[in-house]
């Protein structure tokens, strides 16, 4: 048996083994954040994000204990239409943070990947009380994430998560061919094309060996006839014929 090995398998490979770094804005202007975050900020980038107010945002003092994962201070958006933005040096795997709202009504969190499209929405929490997990917004998301526009509500305790590697980031129709490749992987294969040998004897009864190559593609490649997740099984257990 004899495996090719593709570009896309090796990225796909690559993109298991890659590390996650994790960051956290609690917008106190203490430790790290000393001089970038605290009271009054309305601009600022800190580990890669860039926070623009838009229509009008800031670092407050919390009104009530509740707005509050932790410390004293939050980022409010005071805009119910345009709203502020967070966008990211590099693409974010996923995102968490505290997400209430004051009696200018609920906030909306609305999550693009890197080339503007939508990728979910959520709306903020009625504050019950200090560091409420009820009160945290979790987003995780296979493509990358670009940007969030958030409108009306309140910020706090903000984590983001970032692929390490230098990789190339892949674009959405890319993402179809490593998901592919990744299928092929998780069955035991390394790439889109596999070699699996017949043996036959001719007439003679001399041994010889048929070569074909399943019927396989990804997305994006209509040259080729889709697989289906039963094709990989029988592949993989070597029962094509």
């Amino acid at each position: 048996m004899r495996l090719e090995v593709t570009h896309w398998a090796l990225l796909a490979s690559s993109l298991l083994l890659t590390s996650t770094r994790g960051t956290t804005i609690l917008f106190d202007g203490e430790g790290p954040e000393e001089g970038i975050t605290g009271l009054g900020v309305e601009p600022f980038s800190f580990m890669g994000s860039n926070w623009d107010p838009g229509a009008g945002a800031a670092i407050v003092e919390a009104a009530d204990p509740a707005w509050n994962a932790s410390g004293e201070f939050a980022y409010q958006i005071f805009s119910s239409d345009v709203g502020a933005f967070v966008t990211f040096d590099e693409p974010v795997h996923s995102i968490d943070f505290f997400y209430v709202h004051s009696d200018l009504g609920a906030g909306h969190a609305i999550v693009y990947d890197t080339e503007f499209n939508l990728l979910g929405s959520f709306e903020s929490h009625p504050p019950t009380f200090f560091g409420d997990p009820v009160n945290f917004i979790s987003f995780s998301s296979p493509m990358p994430i670009g940007s969030i526009n958030l409108i009306s509500g309140i910020v706090d305790n903000f984590t983001f998560t970032t692929l390490q590697g230098g990789l190339p980031v892949p674009t959405a129709s890319e993402w179809g061919v490593i998901s592919m490749s990744l299928v092929l992987l998780a069955c035991g294969t390394v790439s889109l094309s596999r070699r699996i040998p017949r043996s036959e004897h001719d007439a003679s009864g001399m041994p010889r060996t048929d070569t074909r190559v399943p019927p396989i593609s990804a997305p994006g490649s209509p040259s080729l006839h889709p697989l289906r997740i039963t094709d990989c099984t029988r592949w993989c257990n070597g029962v094509y014929s």
